[in-house]
């Protein structure tokens, strides 16, 4: 009898422990404003959110675009951006004869790989229209990888899990086992457990490495135990970039996929043909822009290879096109005054606005539905 009162002691020891010990933690992370970075989890409620400014609209003849897109979409203020602006462009176009609603659907970082995990999201929305950006850094593996949200893969249907588990995604390390237990999660309704977990998680990581660098930085000679491992991780680092080399470098790095010219095989051009057949089969137009790229910057470093930049485009366009959607090649768009920065984003002040001139290019074919057909067989 002692015994058995002994291990009860012991289980309600550790029941306590486990409900004390995050709450005290927590409570600390709290305390010292510790708070993750975006996850890739964050963008679901964000999205849905955004794509409820729809329902007013379903049932009646406003024309309604989505637009996904990454930080080249993304404008201060706003009201600047690429999707506002391409609303303005439209309805001007259109004279009154008919309305269009771009609902911006534009995160940092978002590229093909998430279009296709979220393609049924969105055309469930039942927008007209979809447009997605196409950044040509999204071809450069290096790039691709950093970028990866395997998460999103939670809100592919069921109905597609056969043909997602047989998209070249190992391409960005991506595997069949993450992408069935995310949609598992997903589809027992525990969407939301999971994000707060993992939101907890990650404030623990960081939580620690802060407390890690305060407790070593009291060191005198900075030779502590993580000044060490940072040292290490730092080499490992510099080792790395060594062995891929300068081709990862600069713009040459961002831009090198697309200019040598892309080859008809690149798992990106699979991922995108199959991200336009779902929405095509929801009833949703695909419009594809390549984003417009600084190629007076490239050819005053002599990177610039227009023939490579056309086979990349015909190779897009022949993914794009046959599964049933739309393709425009922005490349070169703009002029080198029209970017803000090396990272490609556009300037929207001064005497050129790099995301008016492309709402002007895309206005056309967002205006009006009945023109689809003929939009279709560009």
């Amino acid at each position: 009898m002692r015994r058995a009162g002994r291990w009860v002691g012991i289980a309600l020891s550790f029941a306590l422990a486990f409900a004390v010990v995050p709450t005290a933690v927590f409570g600390m992370l709290d305390r010292a404003g510790i708070e993750p970075p975006t996850l890739g989890l964050d963008l679901v409620p964000a999205l849905s959110k955004r794509l409820r400014k729809f329902d007013a609209n379903r049932d009646t003849a406003i024309h309604r675009v989505a637009f996904l897109g990454d930080s080249t979409a993304l404008g201060e203020p706003p009201r600047r951006a690429v999707p506002a602006q391409l609303e303005r462009a439209a309805n001007e176009l259109a004279r009154g004869d008919s309305k269009t609603q771009v609902v911006s659907l534009a995160f940092p970082g978002l590229g093909p790989v998430d279009y296709y995990w979220l393609a049924d999201l969105v055309s469930e929305a039942a927008p007209n229209r979809v447009v997605l950006v196409f950044n040509a850094a999204t071809l450069s593996r290096t790039w691709a990888r950093r970028l990866t949200r395997p998460e999103l893969a939670g809100w592919v249907r069921p109905g597609r899990l056969p043909e997602a588990l047989l998209m070249p995604l190992d391409w960005i390390d991506v595997r069949a086992d993450e992408i069935l237990l995310h949609a598992a999660v997903v589809q027992a309704g525990g969407a939301e457990s999971w994000h707060r977990v993992r939101r907890q998680q990650i404030r623990v990581a960081e939580g620690r490495r802060s407390l890690e660098r305060a407790l070593d930085s009291g060191g005198s000679d900075g030779g502590g135990a993580m000044a060490r491992y940072e040292r290490l991780r730092f080499d490992a680092q510099v080792a790395q970039l060594e062995e891929i080399g300068t081709e990862h470098s600069g713009l040459r790095g961002r831009y090198g996929a697309a200019l040598d010219g892309l080859p008809p095989d690149h798992p990106i051009l699979e991922i995108l043909s199959a991200t336009v057949r779902t929405f095509r089969k929801y009833g949703v137009t695909p419009i594809v822009y390549f984003a417009p790229i600084n190629v007076e910057a490239l050819a005053a470093v002599g990177l610039r290879d227009d023939e490579g930049l056309a086979r990349t485009m015909s190779a897009l366009r022949h993914a794009v096109e046959p599964a049933g959607g739309v393709f425009v090649d922005l490349h070169a768009l703009l002029p080198s005054e029209a970017f803000r920065d090396p990272q490609g984003h556009y300037a929207s002040s001064g005497e050129i606005d790099g995301p008016a001139r492309i709402a002007a290019a895309l206005a056309p074919l967002v205006t009006d539905r009945a023109r689809d057909t003929h939009v279709l067989r560009r």
